[in-house]
Protein backbone atom coordinates (compact mmCIF):
# COMPACT_ATOMS: atom_id res chain seq x y z
CA UNK A 1 0.00 0.00 0.00
CA UNK A 2 1.02 3.88 -0.98
CA UNK A 3 0.09 6.92 0.41
CA UNK A 4 -0.05 9.26 -2.42
CA UNK A 5 0.18 13.41 -2.06
CA UNK A 6 0.09 16.56 -4.21
CA UNK A 7 3.44 17.16 -4.66
CA UNK A 8 4.91 21.21 -4.82
CA UNK A 9 7.86 22.23 -7.02
CA UNK A 10 9.11 22.80 -10.59
CA UNK A 11 9.76 20.22 -13.41
CA UNK A 12 13.72 19.23 -13.41
CA UNK A 13 15.02 19.54 -17.03
CA UNK A 14 18.07 17.39 -16.17
CA UNK A 15 20.33 20.23 -18.28
CA UNK A 16 22.83 20.65 -15.46
CA UNK A 17 24.51 17.90 -13.20
CA UNK A 18 22.97 19.41 -10.43
CA UNK A 19 20.00 18.48 -11.85
CA UNK A 20 20.92 14.97 -13.10
CA UNK A 21 22.37 14.25 -9.65
CA UNK A 22 19.23 15.00 -8.27
CA UNK A 23 17.08 12.51 -10.71
CA UNK A 24 19.50 9.53 -9.74
CA UNK A 25 19.71 9.86 -5.98
CA UNK A 26 15.41 9.95 -6.25
CA UNK A 27 14.75 7.14 -8.54
CA UNK A 28 17.79 5.03 -6.44
CA UNK A 29 15.45 5.89 -3.38
CA UNK A 30 12.37 4.52 -5.19
CA UNK A 31 13.95 1.64 -6.32
CA UNK A 32 15.20 1.04 -2.61
CA UNK A 33 12.17 1.53 -0.87
CA UNK A 34 10.04 -0.73 -3.42
CA UNK A 35 12.79 -3.67 -4.07
CA UNK A 36 10.78 -6.53 -4.97
CA UNK A 37 13.92 -9.08 -5.35
CA UNK A 38 15.66 -10.66 -8.53
CA UNK A 39 14.82 -12.51 -11.58
CA UNK A 40 15.96 -13.38 -14.99
CA UNK A 41 13.35 -12.18 -18.04
CA UNK A 42 9.79 -11.83 -16.99
CA UNK A 43 8.87 -9.20 -19.76
CA UNK A 44 7.06 -11.73 -21.66
CA UNK A 45 4.37 -9.38 -22.90
CA UNK A 46 6.22 -6.38 -24.08
CA UNK A 47 7.90 -6.04 -27.11
CA UNK A 48 6.51 -8.86 -28.09
CA UNK A 49 7.08 -9.33 -32.25
CA UNK A 50 4.40 -10.87 -33.54
CA UNK A 51 2.03 -7.91 -32.42
CA UNK A 52 -0.32 -7.04 -35.86
CA UNK A 53 1.24 -3.75 -35.82
CA UNK A 54 5.18 -4.40 -35.63
CA UNK A 55 4.57 -7.20 -38.21
CA UNK A 56 3.88 -4.21 -40.85
CA UNK A 57 7.61 -3.12 -40.22
CA UNK A 58 9.65 -6.32 -41.08
CA UNK A 59 13.00 -4.68 -39.54
CA UNK A 60 11.20 -3.49 -36.48
CA UNK A 61 10.23 -7.54 -36.23
CA UNK A 62 13.78 -8.73 -36.58
CA UNK A 63 15.13 -6.19 -34.21
CA UNK A 64 12.53 -7.17 -31.93
CA UNK A 65 13.89 -10.74 -31.56
CA UNK A 66 17.52 -10.07 -31.17
CA UNK A 67 16.61 -7.50 -28.21
CA UNK A 68 14.32 -9.79 -26.63
CA UNK A 69 17.13 -12.68 -27.07
CA UNK A 70 19.64 -10.00 -25.52
CA UNK A 71 17.38 -9.36 -22.08
CA UNK A 72 16.64 -12.87 -21.77
CA UNK A 73 20.65 -13.35 -21.33
CA UNK A 74 21.76 -11.63 -18.29
CA UNK A 75 21.62 -13.12 -14.87
CA UNK A 76 18.58 -12.36 -12.39
CA UNK A 77 18.10 -8.29 -12.05
CA UNK A 78 17.21 -6.57 -9.03
CA UNK A 79 13.23 -6.18 -9.71
CA UNK A 80 11.83 -3.00 -8.05
CA UNK A 81 8.30 -0.89 -8.52
CA UNK A 82 9.31 0.90 -11.88
CA UNK A 83 8.07 4.41 -12.81
CA UNK A 84 8.08 2.81 -16.63
CA UNK A 85 9.17 6.98 -17.95
CA UNK A 86 11.19 8.39 -15.90
CA UNK A 87 11.54 11.44 -18.13
CA UNK A 88 12.56 14.79 -16.17
CA UNK A 89 9.64 15.95 -15.96
CA UNK A 90 8.14 13.66 -13.46
CA UNK A 91 10.66 15.09 -11.40
CA UNK A 92 9.62 17.61 -9.15
CA UNK A 93 11.91 20.23 -7.53
CA UNK A 94 10.50 22.31 -4.45
CA UNK A 95 12.80 25.26 -4.22
CA UNK A 96 11.61 25.75 -0.97
CA UNK A 97 12.18 22.72 0.72
CA UNK A 98 14.68 20.97 -1.66
CA UNK A 99 12.64 17.83 -1.55
CA UNK A 100 12.13 15.62 -5.18
CA UNK A 101 9.02 13.88 -5.87
CA UNK A 102 8.36 11.70 -8.99
CA UNK A 103 4.77 12.26 -10.39
CA UNK A 104 3.28 10.45 -12.91
CA UNK A 105 2.84 6.79 -11.60
CA UNK A 106 -0.11 5.76 -14.18
CA UNK A 107 2.15 3.40 -16.12
CA UNK A 108 4.09 1.20 -13.20
CA UNK A 109 4.81 -2.31 -12.53
CA UNK A 110 7.32 -4.56 -11.67
CA UNK A 111 10.30 -4.74 -13.76
CA UNK A 112 13.78 -4.68 -13.60
CA UNK A 113 15.29 -1.65 -11.71
CA UNK A 114 17.94 -1.04 -14.91
CA UNK A 115 14.49 -0.62 -16.76
CA UNK A 116 13.69 2.70 -15.59
CA UNK A 117 17.84 3.61 -15.50
CA UNK A 118 17.80 3.25 -19.29
CA UNK A 119 14.98 5.11 -20.23
CA UNK A 120 15.92 8.19 -17.70
CA UNK A 121 19.53 7.40 -19.99
CA UNK A 122 17.46 7.67 -23.03
CA UNK A 123 15.61 11.47 -21.72
CA UNK A 124 19.38 12.66 -20.77
CA UNK A 125 20.73 11.83 -24.33
CA UNK A 126 22.97 8.92 -23.24
CA UNK A 127 25.74 7.39 -21.00
CA UNK A 128 28.50 10.30 -21.66
CA UNK A 129 25.54 13.06 -20.92
CA UNK A 130 24.06 10.83 -18.12
CA UNK A 131 27.17 10.39 -15.69
CA UNK A 132 26.29 12.21 -12.87
CA UNK A 133 22.70 10.93 -12.99
CA UNK A 134 24.50 7.51 -13.30
CA UNK A 135 26.73 8.10 -10.34
CA UNK A 136 24.58 9.29 -8.12
CA UNK A 137 21.92 6.57 -8.85
CA UNK A 138 24.77 4.09 -8.04
CA UNK A 139 25.50 5.72 -4.74
CA UNK A 140 22.25 5.08 -3.15
CA UNK A 141 22.83 1.18 -3.51
CA UNK A 142 19.94 0.24 -5.52
CA UNK A 143 21.97 -2.33 -7.93
CA UNK A 144 25.19 -3.13 -8.02
CA UNK A 145 27.80 -1.79 -10.09
CA UNK A 146 28.59 -5.26 -11.45
CA UNK A 147 24.66 -5.42 -12.55
CA UNK A 148 24.80 -2.00 -14.06
CA UNK A 149 27.16 -3.83 -16.50
CA UNK A 150 23.82 -4.96 -18.04
CA UNK A 151 22.37 -1.59 -18.73
CA UNK A 152 23.44 -1.43 -22.55
CA UNK A 153 21.34 -4.45 -22.87
CA UNK A 154 18.36 -2.88 -21.02
CA UNK A 155 19.13 0.34 -23.31
CA UNK A 156 18.46 -1.63 -26.04
CA UNK A 157 15.61 -3.13 -25.05
CA UNK A 158 14.10 0.55 -23.89
CA UNK A 159 14.60 1.65 -27.51
CA UNK A 160 12.63 -1.16 -28.59
CA UNK A 161 9.45 0.84 -27.34
CA UNK A 162 9.84 2.72 -30.74
CA UNK A 163 7.40 -0.13 -31.88
CA UNK A 164 4.54 1.15 -29.55
CA UNK A 165 6.08 4.65 -30.95
CA UNK A 166 5.03 3.82 -34.68
CA UNK A 167 1.76 2.75 -33.42
CA UNK A 168 0.54 5.89 -31.87
CA UNK A 169 2.13 7.57 -35.02
CA UNK A 170 -0.65 5.44 -37.09
CA UNK A 171 -3.33 6.75 -34.53
CA UNK A 172 -5.47 10.52 -34.81
CA UNK A 173 -3.44 12.82 -31.98
CA UNK A 174 -5.24 13.44 -28.70
CA UNK A 175 -5.87 16.90 -27.06
CA UNK A 176 -2.38 18.12 -25.53
CA UNK A 177 -2.74 17.27 -21.69
CA UNK A 178 -3.18 20.11 -19.48
CA UNK A 179 0.57 20.90 -17.73
CA UNK A 180 1.57 18.63 -15.15
CA UNK A 181 1.84 22.29 -13.04
CA UNK A 182 -1.97 22.44 -13.45
CA UNK A 183 -3.07 18.87 -11.68
CA UNK A 184 -3.39 17.07 -9.10
CA UNK A 185 -0.23 14.33 -8.91
CA UNK A 186 0.20 11.64 -6.51
CA UNK A 187 4.21 10.37 -5.75
CA UNK A 188 5.93 7.72 -4.12
CA UNK A 189 6.35 8.21 -0.56
CA UNK A 190 9.62 8.40 0.68
CA UNK A 191 11.34 9.51 -2.48
CA UNK A 192 12.83 12.91 -0.99
CA UNK A 193 16.14 14.27 -1.79
CA UNK A 194 17.32 17.25 -0.46
CA UNK A 195 18.78 19.78 -2.69
CA UNK A 196 22.61 19.72 -2.14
Amino acid sequence: MALLRYVEGRELTGGDGTERRLMGETLGRVHTITRIGHRRGGFESWLTPTQREILQVPWLAAALVQVRSEFDAPPHLTWATLHTDPAPEAFLLDPTTGEVGVIDWAGSQPGPALYDVASAVMYLRGTDASAEFLDAYLATGAVSTVEMGHLDVLRRFRWGGAGAVLRRATRPQRPHRASRRTRRQPTWPGCRTPQP
